[in-house]
């Protein structure tokens, strides 16, 4: 679980910044709806879906086969994330502490 929102709106601006196309989206929100993105990779809807359901647990399209098909760096990403929201607001400081833009 996240401690509150800012460090939610931390993780999903991590998840995103990860991406070229997708970098500085979400800050402290999405910053543009999903459908202003355009044409994207699966990859990239994948990462941009997961930041909301995360976030606030708004379901915009991104389900288990869609994040299946990610790249092996973006899946671990996204499942690491998962797994540190699993086990509690120290967890993801630490997920953060390795994966935000400095």
């Amino acid at each position: 679980m996240f401690r509150g929102d800012e460090q939610a709106a931390r993780a999903c601006a991590a998840l995103c910044d990860a991406l070229p196309r997708l970098r500085g989206l979400w800050a402290p929100r999405p910053t543009i709806d999903p459908g202003e993105l355009g044409p994207c990779s699966s990859g990239e809807h994948a990462v941009w879906a997961a930041g909301p359901s995360l976030w606030n647990g708004a379901r915009l399209g991104a389900d288990l086969a869609e994040l299946q098909r990610l790249d092996a760096d973006n899946m671990r990403r996204v499942g690491s994330l998962l797994v540190a929201v699993a086990d509690g607001p120290a967890a993801v400081e630490r997920w953060l502490a390795e994966h935000e833009r400095r």
